[in-house]
């Protein structure tokens, strides 16, 4: 018996997107009761981002609904927003690691959807992933696929690789690709 590949994603991507979720509200709720006053307003709606990402996945039919990604990107942007006013409150470092590990949780969830989703998954600077059929793309066509100037280089995230031009970035890897673009100079392109 093997699953079905006409666009629908097997149970498994599922389960592990659902898991990730549950992973999320686990440390929302480890962290309730030690966020300052200030902060609570964040949080909350990061909350509400997490519950939304649980329904769409706990209604998806086979497949997640259009939209998912930027309903992940809102939950990054939201943690972004809780993460500044707890910095700008000296909030216990404590607290303060457990929120950059519901950060990773949500990141995990994006890249899980890229992979239930069975397409190549590009997020360049802060924007929304896109997809792309295929493997490997020039980074001229992602930098275009982004609205960013086409003459930049894109830096992979966490390591010192760098594409620019009709250089093939290789996007075979599970789970989402992360790039900064960057004005080219000599040492980048």
């Amino acid at each position: 018996m093997s699953g079905n590949h006409n666009g629908s994603t097997e149970g498994t991507d599922l389960d592990d997107l659902a898991e990730s979720i549950q992973s999320g509200q686990d440390i929302i709720e480890s962290v309730e009761e030690d966020i300052p006053a200030n902060a609570l307003v964040n949080l909350e709606t990061v909350e509400d981002d997490v519950e939304v990402l649980e329904d769409a996945v706990k209604h998806a039919d086979g497949s997640l609904p259009d939209g998912f990604e930027s309903d992940v990107q809102a939950a990054q942007d939201d943690i972004n927003d809780l993460q500044e006013t707890l910095a700008t409150g000296g909030a216990d470092p404590d607290l303060f690691r457990e929120v950059e590990d519901l950060e990773d949780t949500i990141e995990t969830i994006e890249d899980r959807a890229v992979d239930a989703r069975d397409r190549y998954g590009v997020k360049v600077d802060n924007e929304p992933i896109e997809f792309f059929d295929e493997a490997t793309p020039t980074a001229e066509t992602i930098l275009g696929r982004f609205g960013k100037n086409t003459d930049d280089a894109l830096v992979e995230v966490g390591t010192e690789n760098t594409y620019s031009g009709d250089d093939e970035v290789d996007l075979s890897d599970p789970g989402v690709e992360r790039f900064n673009s960057e004005p080219r100079t000599p040492g980048n392109s």
